[in-house]
């Protein structure tokens, strides 16, 4: 009697575990579970190599050349920069126009950038705000600030931009009007998580 029961246990517990077991049978093949690293997303928190590239400053370790030469894609932040910013000087508003309707190595997609995507391109390794050594940037103007979305916290009719000094190829934050005859000039980007003026 004890052993009928335990074999009609048994059965009931197969038969359930065969039911809720379901199609073992794959319905499609599985998908890739490996990525390489130029699949993983930048994620801010590394520090590359700026002067491992060619002369012309592209192809190091932190710089990638891309759209025909026209635009510089940093692997430390996925951001992907115009590599001649534009040298007109604009007010606030139709500089924002201007990224947008703007193309680059014949690619749309581009727009002024947040205060912390511009101030990125800041290397303080030497002591002084630069531009990483060995960029592959041209054109930069002298004794002017670029442009970002950001507007100051304390005094929201200015905004922040990136100043530059190529006779000492000094960089740092520097607050541009908004109205009122601010002009500044403007460097787009193309990729991260641009947002609306803030």
């Amino acid at each position: 009697m004890r052993g009928a029961i335990l074999s009609a246990l048994l059965v009931t517990m197969l038969g359930v575990g065969v039911l809720a077991a379901g199609e073992l049978e794959p319905v499609a093949p599985p998908g890739p579970t490996m990525k390489s690293l130029d699949e993983i997303p930048p994620t801010w928190s590394q520090t590359l190599d700026s002067t491992d590239g060619e002369p012309d400053g592209c192809n190091s370790s932190r710089f990638k050349c891309v759209l025909g030469g026209a635009a510089v894609l940093d692997m430390e932040t996925g951001l992907i920069w115009e590599r001649t910013p534009s040298n007109n000087y604009n007010q606030w508003l139709p500089s924002i126009d201007a990224c947008l309707q703007k193309l680059v190595g014949d690619r749309g997609g581009w727009r002024l950038p947040r205060a912390e995507e511009i101030f990125s391109l800041i290397d303080r390794s030497s002591g002084l705000p630069r531009l990483p050594p060995s960029h592959p940037f041209t054109g930069l103007q002298d004794a002017t600030c670029y442009y970002s979305t950001t507007t100051v916290a304390t005094d929201a009719t200015n905004v922040w931009g990136l100043s530059s000094d190529l006779l000492q190829n000094m960089h740092s934050p520097c607050q541009i009007p908004i109205a009122g005859g601010g002009f500044a000039l403007f460097w787009c980007v193309r990729g991260g998580q641009g947002d609306a003026v803030h």
